[in-house]
C-alpha cells in the first residue's frame, strides 16, 4: 500500500531543496520518507496494513502534519493533533495532501546613528544564542536603502546581530 498526495504552498518550487514527506507508524517510527517531484506530488511506501501519521516539510515553510496542522517547532511533539491515515488492505492507495505556510519574515532598516543615513551591505544574522556563542540560523545583507528582509527563519525567538565593516556592531535591541 502507499500514501500519496501533493505538497504545495505559496512560492514553493517543484523538487524544492529539503522538501520531504515523512510517514510514521503508530509507535512514532519513521517507516517511509520521500521528496516531492516536479509536479508537487509524492508517493510513500510500500506500507503494511496499519495506522500512520504523515507530515511534510520544506525549507522556508512551517512543517505540517496531515490534515493541515502547522508545526511551530517539531512535528513529532505535535503528532497528537494529526489525522491518522489508515491502511486497511494490501494495495490500498491513501491520500494525504499538504498546503504549506511560508515562515514569517523579519523586516528592518539599518541607518547611521549620527547622520540617519541608510547603511548598505550590513550583514544581519539571527541566532537563538547570544553573540558570545552565536550560532547563525539565517542571515541577509541590507540593500542600498538600508532595508533588509530575513526570510525563512524557523519559528522561535532570536538575537539579531547587525555587523558592519565601518560601524560598531549592534545586537537587537540596543
Amino acid at each position: 500500500a502507499t500514501i500519496q498526495g501533493s505538497v504545495t504552498g505559496p512560492g514553493l518550487q517543484p523538487a524544492y531543496y529539503n522538501s520531504q514527506v515523512v510517514v510514521l507508524d503508530a509507535g512514532g517510527n519513521v517507516v517511509a520518507q520521500t521528496s516531492i517531484d516536479s509536479n508537487y506530488h509524492y508517493s510513500a511506501g510500500p506500507l503494511a496494513i496499519g495506522s500512520y501519521n504523515v507530515y511534510a516539510a520544506a525549507s522556508g515553510y512551517f512543517s505540517q502534519i496531515f490534515n493541515g496542522v502547522d508545526c511551530a517547532q517539531d512535528c513529532n511533539s505535535s503528532i497528537g493533533a494529526a489525522t491518522i491515515v489508515g491502511i486497511t488492505q494490501t494495495g490500498q492507495v491513501a491520500t494525504a495532501n499538504f498546503q504549506l505556510t511560508p515562515l514569517p519574515s523579519v523586516h528592518g532598516h539599518i541607518q547611521d546613528a549620527a547622520s540617519g543615513l541608510p547603511l548598505s551591505n550590513v550583514t544581519i544574522q539571527a541566532s537563538v544564542t547570544p553573540p558570545a556563542t552565536f550560532n547563525t540560523v539565517s542571515s541577509t545583507i541590507t540593500d542600498s536603502s538600508g532595508n533588509y528582509t530575513l526570510a525563512g527563519t524557523p519559528a522561535g525567538k532570536y538575537y539579531l546581530w547587525a555587523q558592519s565593516g565601518d560601524h560598531v556592531d549592534q545586537v537587537y535591541s540596543g
